[in-house]
């Protein structure tokens, strides 16, 4: 048995030091009834002798022992455990500048088939993630290197090739960009991997070094409710090695005494790494010959907690046991409190209120304590804020953390279905949305989301020319029988059967418009030769009104919205000077797609220098 709230124990020295004067006063009291009374009145005054009156104090202490023991939520392992698998991995690589750090002069089983020594900790951290890798059989692997950001660089994949490729790529993260390392951001990341409920254990390498402080205990308490196991290996040395910030405009340009923009010494660190792989059940190394070998075993050994049943991963909460005994004492005190007896005067004793106010003080403490209902409640609360915000990937975040403990999931995964339309995602919203939909049937919200993301869907794909539109087509019909579905079933709810309708209402005039094209095509969908000619822009349908609960909004940069109409209204004849300028911005706005947060992309090293950051670099430095 655990608790997940252990501090709450600490109250019971209090409770003793409370219980002892307690005990003292009633055993002299006690004494003195047996000096001065005779036995036929010692009745009248008291019903228990010495050893009953200590009986009836233990009592008391077990009652309020298991009030305290309530407000620390104890909770028990599940008897059953999942079934071995294929290996779902994320290699998650810290790629701050502290790990260009080069005391890596002893890790000389790291050398590669040429007897070339890694030059610096990064390149440790890669060889030994590869080793670990070949002592795997065919894992389904990811990879994620953080910062002060986070950048994934491949999905979950069992293409050996391209894992190899990807981690052999793998650079350090641009320090002009605030490279410091946040592991709450980089085990937020995780959640994503996670959502499926499938198996996953995370292989975390780096030097440890936090330059800042921060919390990510909210992070951990989500991966242990998920039963994600991250195994996890420091590499650098204990002294130290002292480092230089340079600006990198005098690199370039060859100067000869270029300025330090900072200094500092950078060491390995410890303490959250085994912290991380202790909480979750993972293996904590610190970089050796034998760490490969020995993190592959803990991978392969790994028993991954049961998915919807019970297991070590999703254990049981049992605090409604500790409150039902103790409310069952509770009535047992007051009978044999209130059982007849023979009638005496009764006096009211202000100095009985210390003994009433320690035990409303356990029960306010016991119904405030954190549970895990309350951090993901907590979680998705705050993902809706940042969603406010138009913080997108922040929200995001938080809501697959929220979604991480399992306690009414359709909750956050609406969330973030709702957030993704938002954010110019419609396809992944749609994704969490029939999510959603399939955790509660009848979450009408979530219905009237989907014909939202239905919509965006069919208007992304939709052809500007007007020719091929049956896909556009066969997306708004699915979009309208959503929206007919929230019509006919949301009882109860006005507003939102209100935006259905009027949302319904639009859809029709477009599915009429879109019927009549594929019916009556134009005639420059076919030229002579029986192939279509090249584009003309048209501007797309206004987007449906009614969105209350996903208002629609312009395309974020390199998005899907279609290109804007020339000003003649043709698609032939030379470009004029405003074109060239239109066709360039949507090609620097392509290119840009690969800077998001988030995005799968590998950066080379033009991308994490471009002249317009170093030139102008930011004032906050992290390492």
């Amino acid at each position: 048995m655990t608790f997940e709230t252990p501090w709450i124990l600490l109250l019971a020295p209090v409770l003793l030091a409370a219980l002892a004067p307690l005990a003292r006063r009633q055993l002299e009291a006690l004494q003195e009834i047996d000096l001065h009374c005779a036995p036929r009145f010692r009745s009248v005054l008291t019903t228990h002798d010495r050893k009953s009156l200590i009986r009836h104090l233990l009592f008391l202490g077990v009652l309020l022992m298991l009030l305290i023991g309530a407000g620390a939520h104890p909770s028990l392992p599940g008897s059953e455990r999942g079934v071995a698998g294929a290996v779902r991995l994320v290699l998650l690589l810290d790629a701050s500048t502290s790990m260009w750090a080069t005391d890596v002069e002893s890790m000389t089983w790291l050398a590669d088939a040429s007897g070339e020594l890694p030059r610096h900790r990064l390149e440790a951290a890669r060889r030994l993630a590869g080793e670990v890798l070949r002592d795997l059989d065919s894992p389904e692997v990811a990879l994620v290197s953080f910062s002060g950001t986070t950048t994934l660089h491949l999905p979950l994949t069992g293409d050996a090739a391209a894992i190899e490729g990807a981690l052999a790529t793998l650079e350090a993260h641009n320090y002009y960009r605030a490279t410091g390392s946040s592991l709450s951001g980089a085990l937020d990341e995780l959640f994503h991997f996670a959502e499926d409920g499938e198996d996953l254990q995370v292989l975390l390498i780096g030097d440890g070094e936090l330059p800042f402080e921060e919390s990510y205990d909210g992070q951990l308490e989500a991966l242990q409710a998920r039963g994600v196991a991250v195994h996890a290996v420091t590499i650098g040395s204990e002294e130290g090695q002292p480092r230089r910030i340079l600006r990198f405009a005098d690199v370039v340009n060859k100067v000869e005494e270029p300025e330090i923009l900072l200094e500092f010494t950078t060491r390995r660190v410890d303490e959250h790494y085994r912290r991380i792989a202790r909480a979750t059940g993972g293996e904590f190394e610190v970089a050796s010959q034998r760490t490969a070998g020995r993190v592959a075993e803990a991978i392969e050994e790994f028993e991954a907690p049961a998915r919807g049943g019970e297991s070590a991963g999703e254990r049981r909460d049992i605090s409604h046991w500790f409150l039902a005994a103790f409310l069952l004492g509770t009535l047992i005190e007051a009978w044999w409190i209130g059982r007849p007896s023979r009638p005496t005067s009764f006096e009211f004793d202000p100095r009985r209120l210390g003994d009433g106010a320690l035990l409303l003080v356990l029960v306010l403490l016991t119904a405030c304590s954190d549970s895990l209902l309350e951090r993901a409640h907590r979680a998705n609360e705050e993902g809706i804020a940042a969603d406010n915000a138009r913080l997108f990937e922040p929200a995001r975040r938080l809501f697959e953390r929220s979604l991480a403990f399992d306690i009414q999931p359709e909750v956050p995964t609406y969330n973030l279905g709702r957030s993704r339309i938002r954010s110019g995602h419609p396809a992944e919203a749609r994704e969490a949305l029939q999510k959603a939909v399939e955790l509660a049937p009848e979450f009408h919200e979530a219905y009237y989301n989907d014909g939202h993301a239905l919509f965006a869907l069919g208007e992304a794909e939709r052809d500007p020319r007007g020719c091929d539109l049956e896909r556009t087509r066969d997306l708004w019909q699915a979009a309208r029988d959503r929206f007919r579905l929230v019509v006919a079933r949301a009882v109860g709810k006005p507003d939102l059967v209100a935006d259905a309708r009027e949302n319904l209402r639009y859809l029709l005039q477009e599915l009429a418009q879109i019927e009549a094209l594929i019916a009556e095509p134009p005639p420059e969908c076919l030229d002579d030769g029986g192939e279509p000619p090249p584009p003309s822009p048209q501007a797309p349908p206004d987007p449906p009104p009614g969105g209350g609960a996903a208002p629609s909004e312009p395309p974020p940069p390199g998005g899907s919205g279609s290109p804007p109409p020339t000003p003649d209204g043709g698609g032939s004849g030379p470009l004029d000077d405003e074109e060239r300028q239109q066709i360039a911005d949507a090609l620097d706005r392509i290119r840009q797609q690969g800077f998001g947060e988030g995005r799968y992309h590998r950066r080379t090293v033009p991308e994490q220098f471009p002249a317009s950051v170093w030139a102008n670099p930011d004032e906050v430095l992290w390492w």
